[in-house]
């Protein structure tokens, strides 16, 4: 028989084969070097004996990252290399040589050991599975390729095993973040149109109570008064408890924290109204991902786990969690935000009302053909600067601008001191008048007689209703219309209040004296007041030639700049 050498080594197909045999006869090779190390160069002739093979053969094995062995027919080992030996020497021992997997691993474990042997002896082709194998207490999986050796005296099996825990691990993370992902979205599709914030971020806690190990899930959002407000609160046994704000001091702190990022504690026995349903679900740790709105930290989720090691199991769902938290703050951020917002806003107007942080100044109307002072209008001063009509736009859109509008005109009334037969103009929305109990006890302490204006900022869409409010009134109250011109000051207008006053915006009064269309509509107006029987105002007047020129027109009662400026009452 032709004997061949293998490529690069100098030794026969028979030498190789001696030198695997000759595994089977020496006893284990424990002190084998870890390393590798080459052979210096030999020359063309050098040639290579079985023992030195075999030296080559073990370092090689010894320094390989993989357990190998070596399996005679009948499944008695008859070479292991250090890795093995180090990894389950526990069960293997110094006196492994010649033991089955029967002697070794317990009867449930090496049946199917050894039926995969006979099914790769069988097959005579190297077959690839993979294993679990006891180390201590835990199972730890390896990649095996087993396959048949052939030698003259029989066919051996050998196998190489490389451990792929790790591997396994990162592969089941990924299928759990691939689930965590599908639970996102699942959450996305079922989301009804329209769905207020509190219902979103329900949906969102139920879905986050579905991962794996999560028992609870909570959303908390940050107020403008610095508590933390729960949103929603999901716990796997369908509980509900009633949810409340959180005390003073665990609010800041979730706040402060939060702004640093996510993070995990173990539960902490606090005394709450949700201490039992916590209890029952068994929650040991917590961990918290922050809700953003763009760059606002607007809240917290917090989610809660039940396991041994639960802090473990919940750092390994932080990236979902933030997910989740994402999608919360692409969710209901806006709304939150905006009704943080509101929040603010609404607190600032209480403030300015609970404070009177506001006071009242007058200004004059003088009646043009005598110079001397008709009455004062009203207006208002608010301590932090902020322009009148800028503030009360702002408590009318947080639902507070009666109730503002009420507090400055008490502050007028009773600042008001007045000489004898003054009127005392005070501006009022239609809104205030339909309500009708707030100015009914504010004009019932009045000691002057009072022209309530009418603003322009809203329009009156039931006559019969204002008329029936009016008429409520003491009868020393007059209406007027103001700023005529502007707003919702029409004709029609004027005509439906019947007025006892009308006052023309600054609009038709600014430079009237050179533009003769200003004056035809004047005079149209003046000639419209002497028809209805009331009185024009002209407001805004500034200069001496607009004076005059409203003089020459007829009309006798103004106010402006000219006239005197808003301040406090002359002594």
């Amino acid at each position: 028989m032709k004997r061949t050498r293998l490529r690069g080594t100098g030794l026969s197909r028979g030498q190789i084969d001696t030198a695997i045999t000759g595994l089977a006869t020496r006893p284990a090779h424990r002190a084998a070097p870890r390393r590798l190390t080459a052979a210096g160069p030999r020359s063309q002739g050098q040639v290579w004996t079985a023992e030195r093979t075999t030296a080559v053969f073990d370092a090689f094995m010894a320094a390989a990252p993989a357990v190998a062995f070596v399996k005679d027919s009948d499944g008695r080992y008859v070479y292991a290399n250090r890795q093995l030996l180090e990894q389950f020497g526990d069960r293997l021992g110094s006196d492994w040589f010649g033991k089955t997997d029967t002697e070794i691993w317990p009867v449930d474990l090496a049946a199917p050991l050894r039926a995969n042997d006979a099914a790769v002896l069988a097959a005579d082709a190297p077959v690839t599975t993979v294993e679990l194998m006891p180390t201590g207490e835990a199972q730890v999986a390896f990649l095996v390729t087993k396959f048949p050796i052939h030698t003259p005296q029989g066919v051996l099996l050998g196998a190489i095993g490389l451990d792929i825990t790790d591997e396994r691990a990162l592969a089941a993370v990924a299928v759990r973040h691939a689930h965590q992902r599908a639970l996102i979205a699942d959450t996305l599709a079922r989301l009804p149109v329209q769905a207020t914030s509190e219902a979103t971020a329900q949906m969102i806690c139920r879905q986050v109570v579905s991962l794996s190990g999560v028992v609870s899930a909570a959303i908390i959002r940050f107020a403008h008064d610095d508590r933390a407000w729960p949103m929603s609160l999901a716990l796997a046994n369908g509980r509900s408890p009633e949810l409340r704000p959180l005390p003073y001091e665990r609010s800041r702190h979730l706040r402060e924290r939060a702004a640093q990022g996510a993070w995990i504690e173990p539960r902490v026995q606090r005394p709450s109204h949700v201490h039992e349903a916590l209890n029952e679900v068994g929650l040991r740790a917590f961990a918290y991902a922050p809700i953003h709105d763009g760059r606002r930290l607007i809240g917290v989720l917090v989610v809660g786990s039940a396991q041994e090691s639960a802090a473990v199991g919940l750092a390994e769902s932080i990236p979902a969690l933030v997910e989740f938290a994402g999608l919360a703050g692409a969710l209901i951020g806006p709304d939150l935000t905006a009704k943080a917002a509101s929040s603010h806003a609404r607190q600032r107007i209480v403030d300015v009302i609970e404070r009177l942080a506001f006071h009242p100044v007058f200004q004059p109307i003088v009646d043009l053909k005598n110079d001397r002072v008709f009455g004062y209008e009203a207006l208002t001063r608010f301590e932090d600067g902020t322009a009148a009509d800028e503030q009360f736009a702002a408590a009318e859109a947080v639902g507070l601008g009666l109730a503002l509008e009420a507090a400055t005109l008490r502050a007028a009334i009773a600042a008001a001191d007045l000489g004898p037969g003054l009127f005392l103009n005070l501006n009022v929305s239609p809104a205030l008048v339909l309500e009708g109990n707030a100015i009914r006890s504010l004009v019932r302490g009045a000691r002057h007689r009072l022209v309530l204006e009418i603003t322009e900022h809203s329009a009156i869409t039931d006559y019969d209703a204002f008329h029936r409010a009016v008429a409520a009134l003491p009868r020393s109250v007059c209406l007027a219309v103001d700023d005529a011109g502007a707003g919702f000051a029409s004709f029609r207008h004027i005509l439906e209040l019947q007025p006892t006053f009308v006052k023309l915006d600054r609009s038709l009064v600014a430079e009237i004296d050179r533009d003769p269309a200003k004056q035809a509509l004047v005079a149209g107006m003046r000639q419209f007041a002497r028809s209805t029987r009331c009185r024009l105002i002209a407001e805004g007047v500034e200069t001496e030639a607009e004076r005059v020129a409203l003089v020459r027109l007829g009309i006798r009662l103004a106010q402006g700049y000219l006239l005197g400026r808003p301040g406090p009452l002359p002594d």
